[in-house]
């Protein structure tokens, strides 16, 4: 079977325009077997064209993927990914009980085409009819900061397959096309724009986003440019993440987005590299030096802090005016080294489980540096993140899950960068700097609890 769409683009200039025709061939059952693109011959003409993503350059004629990439990637970035698959499937299996009909088959198309065009990630946008009406399931408005509770209450009873058709209601209407597999929703902050809640789920074993607050304040110490974000407390042991949806300005215009898994063509099953990533990178960015250097600093980070869950879906860049920009970082999650855990390689021969911070080093010139300049920048992230205690205790994390999440931070690789401060001048102004947001740290009262963060216009 076949399903057809027309896509749209928001450009950078502004402007809404059509970008071609997809068409998606699946079997009965749903399984996805090959797609086909063509761009218009207006949207090749245009002076602010660009490629959508690697697979799809700027040529006339139908483009036809298939094998184990059988749908452009920057349509799947678009569209949800496992939460959100989920969410739509429970929505639709509820709705064919309720109309007594069978379940239907959706494609990967009718899953991208699902998702609500206000919330969707990035700047694709989709038509069945030939537009300008985008495809868009009838919902009420986005929910709000103070949604919060009822939208973990909502995603655990989810997971429990226990939902109401209230709970699936509320989610959905949250926005599914955020990637991953845990719990996350669009929501609406007071100021009106758009934002990213992630919520605990319902088998945590510590407070995880709690700890993701920690990285990410300690990456911003360490001059890695962070979304403004809010801690929200729950629970004493959990807490809702807010974070400022960094594909959209600050006049919710959109901008385009792409995963890593997209730049990199990764495969099923295959394995991609931080210089395969860097590369690729490099190749699309407006300003190539600066973002590999970014890239080099973001790495010795996820080593510092034991951040295992940093494959390719977890980095991303955004579409500028003449080309592409990384993205502020996200999903940076510290894990137990007791634990060892299959993550990004730095090489295509390095090891998976076990990085080494001084191997990183040696690869130094893929990123654009000389040796002495990598050795800086190392120690300069392990000065901003050695306070990380502090910064887990100033975000609400106990005493006895600090000491349980200690191995994730205190290793052979910390080691191995502390000794390099002796030998460097650190830039003592990153523990100060702001980096990619406009604010610094702050304390709001939520329903008489505090709420920690780096909030926007501060």
């Amino acid at each position: 079977m076949t399903s057809e769409a027309d896509v749209f683009v928001d450009l950078p200039d502004g402007r809404t325009v059509p970008v071609g025709h997809l068409s998606v061939r699946a079997s009965e059952a749903g399984m996805l077997i090959s797609s086909q693109f063509q761009y218009t011959a207006d949207y090749l003409r245009d002076p602010a064209r660009y490629s959508l993503c690697p697979e799809l350059p700027l040529v006339q004629g139908p483009i036809t993927a298939t094998g184990h990439r059988p749908i452009a990637g920057c349509f799947s970035d678009s569209g949800p990914d496992r939460w959100g698959r989920n969410l739509l499937f429970a929505a639709e299996r509820r709705a064919a009980k309720a109309q007594g009909r069978p379940l239907a088959h959706m494609t990967d198309l009718d899953f991208i085409i699902m998702v609500h065009d206000e919330t969707r990630q990035g700047a694709l946008r989709y038509s069945i009819d030939g537009g300008p009406e985008f495809v868009s399931p009838a919902r009420d408005q986005v929910p709000s900061l103070v949604d919060l509770p009822e939208l973990v209450a909502a995603a655990r009873r989810h997971a429990q397959h226990r939902e109401t058709d209230t709970d699936l209601d509320l989610l959905t209407r949250a926005g599914t096309s955020m990637g991953g597999a845990r719990p996350k929703t669009t929501v609406r902050t007071p100021d009106g724009r758009l934002a990213i809640a992630k919520l605990p789920a319902a088998d945590d074993q510590w407070n995880v986003l709690a700890w993701e607050a920690t990285t990410l304040e300690l990456a911003r110490r360490a001059g890695v440019a962070v979304p403004a974000f809010t801690l929200h407390p729950i629970t004493p042991d959990s807490a809702v993440l807010v974070s400022d949806r960094f594909d959209r300005d600050a006049n919710g215009a959109r901008i385009g987005y792409l995963s890593g898994h997209t730049l990199v063509e990764k495969i099923p099953d295959g394995i991609a590299s931080y210089t395969d990533l860097v590369e690729v990178v490099a190749d699309h960015s407006e300003d190539p030096d600066a973002d590999s250097r970014e890239m080099f600093r973001r790495v010795a980070l996820t080593l510092l802090v034991n951040n295992v869950d940093d494959h390719m879906k977890n980095h991303g860049v955004l579409r500028g005016s003449t080309g592409w920009r990384l993205s502020p970082v996200f999903d940076v999650n510290p894990f137990p080294a007791r634990w060892p855990v299959d993550s990004t390689p730095l090489s295509h021969d390095g090891d998976t489980a076990g990085r080494d911070i001084g191997h990183l080093l040696d690869l130094s010139g893929h990123f654009g540096m000389d040796r002495a300049s990598a050795v800086t920048i190392v120690a300069e992230v392990e000065r901003a993140t050695a306070s990380w205690a502090d910064v887990a205790a100033d975000f609400g994390i106990e005493p006895g899950e600090v000491e349980f999440m200690s191995s994730a931070f205190e290793s052979e690789n910390r080691s191995i960068a502390h000794d390099l401060t002796t030998t460097v001048r650190i830039d003592t102004s990153l523990g100060d700097r702001p980096a990619g947001t406009s604010g610094w740290v702050a304390a709001h009262l939520r329903n008489g609890r505090p709420v920690r963060g780096y909030p926007r216009g501060t």
